[in-house]
């Protein structure tokens, strides 16, 4: 007690240096006023048998001062994460069979603030679910790749699924839950461990504040709303994914279809065109075909194929050069691929085009409704995105 600092007041009658049981404070008019509280937690595991020995020990405090009480404070200490999972289920033997569905909520919390230098990772994942939603623009791990996500955005990772997102800005803003669920509308939810657009996030971090009170005010009647708040969450999470296509990358995707036909001569790649969109690998796949009904790589060849058509219409560039401008790092790879998709070969198509025709030397070429400059293949083309 020595090491607790005392201020000196007259009205305290009672105070550490007795070592008593209770303080006493001077009110005035002869009232005085015995404060106890007390921090003993009961050993057991019944809650109404808690409450009876936690009362018990902070009314034992009063009586030993001689005082009739009129109020008591006891402080509860328990271990939060098993008070979650706490709950008593009576299965008669003719219910024994039925299989239930269980959700778990072991952290959640909203409105978390953290410095420009936060940084979260987890190599392995958890055993559970964890869903973030941003409320300030991130920087997430995907696929190997560091991509930015905006505010207003939310990623669902499953359980072992490797957890890296950071700060992106000045500060770092978020809500997050991390749970168990074998509820098909978790399960079955449509867009894992990649971000996605939230429609309505003030409606999302409403649910996030309601999902916390009943995680930290358990009862009886807790796990079923917890399971219904979480059902709400996600059914207008889904809302996001559903119009994300339309509202969220149409024009980026018709950007990117156009660019892919305009420069044949890229090095295109899976991973260079999601990264121009701030997207996944799978998930720019899923969008793309999504949208034009066939994917990135199939119209890169296509579009690649077609430049070598104009080209061998239309210029005198030698088979080799025309594999290079189209994009071919190896003409004998040009050649396999342009005879699998016209029937013949790059020499018998230049042959067959020219036949019975004079042959005009390509001046300007018109490819996606712009018209380029006698094609130069040390000044390729480029657009850029919008």
């Amino acid at each position: 007690m020595s090491a607790i600092k005392q201020n000196a007041n007259e009205k305290v009658i009672v105070g550490f240096d007795t070592k008593d049981d209770a303080g006493v404070f001077e009110i005035g008019d002869g009232l005085v006023l015995v404060q106890t509280v007390d921090f003993i937690t009961p050993v057991v595991d019944d809650p109404y048998e808690y409450g009876q020995i936690a009362a018990a020990n902070a009314l034992s405090d009063s009586y030993a001062m001689n005082i009739r009480p009129l109020t008591a404070l006891n402080i509860a200490c328990f271990n939060f994460k098993e008070f979650l999972h706490y709950k008593k289920i009576d299965i008669s033997s003719d219910v024994s069979e039925r299989r239930f569905q269980m959700t778990e909520i072991e952290f959640v919390g909203y409105s978390a603030v953290h410095p420009s230098d936060f940084i979260y990772d987890v190599p392995n994942g958890f055993t559970g679910y964890l869903l973030l939603l941003f409320d300030s623009p991130s920087e997430l791990l995907i696929d190997g790749r560091l991509m930015r996500t905006a505010a207003n955005s939310a990623i669902l990772y499953t359980p072992g699924s490797r957890i890296y997102y950071r700060a992106a800005g000045e500060e770092y803003r978020n809500d997050w839950i991390r749970f168990r669920s074998d509820h098909s509308f978790v399960k079955l939810f449509p867009l894992t461990n990649t971000p996605f657009p939230v429609t309505d996030p003030e409606y999302c971090h409403q649910l996030f504040k309601l999902l916390t009170w009943e995680s930290a005010f358990f009862s009886s009647e807790s796990e079923a709303n917890i399971t219904h708040l979480l059902r709400v969450l996600f059914s207008k999470l889904r809302e996001g994914i559903q119009n994300e296509s339309p509202g969220i990358h149409d024009h980026e995707l018709v950007a990117l279809h156009k660019m892919i036909y305009n420069n044949p001569q890229l090095p295109w790649n899976i991973n260079m065109m999601a990264a121009k969109l701030h997207l996944s690998p799978s998930h720019l796949q899923t969008l793309y075909h999504r949208q034009f009904g066939s994917s990135c790589m199939d119209n890169v060849i296509e579009g690649r194929l077609r430049r070598a058509q104009d080209l061998l219409e239309y210029s005198e560039y030698s088979i080799r050069d025309i594999s290079e401008q189209c994009g071919y790092n190896n003409v004998e790879h040009f050649c396999r691929q342009f005879r699998q998709h016209n029937g013949c070969t790059p020499g018998q198509y230049r042959k067959n085009a020219s036949a019975g025709s004079n042959k005009r030397l390509l001046t300007h070429n018109t490819l996606g409704g712009r018209e380029f400059e006698k094609i130069n293949r040390n000044h390729p083309v480029a657009e850029s995105f919008p």
